[in-house]
């Protein structure tokens, strides 16, 4: 089987993973031509699964917040490096600031195959709620004000990729 037919059946096993309602009904878990996957969780959360190749890997990037040019610029700057330290406060991931469209974005790297496939919905749930904690944290450092992005008192992603009974 190769690298592309893997990440796929991979896809399909986080879609039985995923509770009812929490991804869109008619999400179609599979690649696209550009061997891309966008999912939206709980219509707020975004994972984008880029298949590597040449890393035989998945890499999952998660949005979290534009950066803004404001006065907390550097400050903000300063707290995303410090939880990238030896991967602190990321579980594992990389914090970092995408050069074109400006938003602070969490990575992970998935290599493929993965031993055990359903651990593809613990991975993302892990992400998940690293991308929540650091909304929220990047919401409070900026007072609610300009830069700070939706989700407002949404409920804590921790466990929502549990797997079903």
């Amino acid at each position: 089987m190769n690298l592309r037919d893997q990440a796929n059946d991979l896809l399909k096993v986080l879609a039985s993973e995923l509770p009812a309602g929490l991804a869109p009904a008619d999400a179609d878990f599979s690649l696209d031509g550009n061997d891309e996957f966008f999912l939206t969780l709980e219509d707020r959360i975004v994972v984008m699964f880029y298949l590597e190749e040449e890393l035989n890997s998945f890499i999952l990037t998660l949005p979290i917040a534009k950066l803004g040019d404001g006065p907390l610029r550097e400050e903000i700057l300063l707290e995303l490096m410090k939880a990238n330290f030896a991967w602190n406060m990321t579980e594992g991931g990389t914090l970092g600031l995408d050069k074109t469209t400006n938003l602070i974005c969490l990575s992970y790297l998935v290599p493929l195959p993965l031993d055990q496939p359903t651990q593809i919905a613990t991975i993302v749930n892990k992400l998940a709620s690293v991308q929540q904690h650091w909304e929220r944290a990047l919401k409070e450092m900026q007072g609610e004000g300009e830069g700070a992005t939706g989700g407002g008192d949404s409920p804590d992603p921790m466990d929502m990729l549990s797997a079903r009974a």
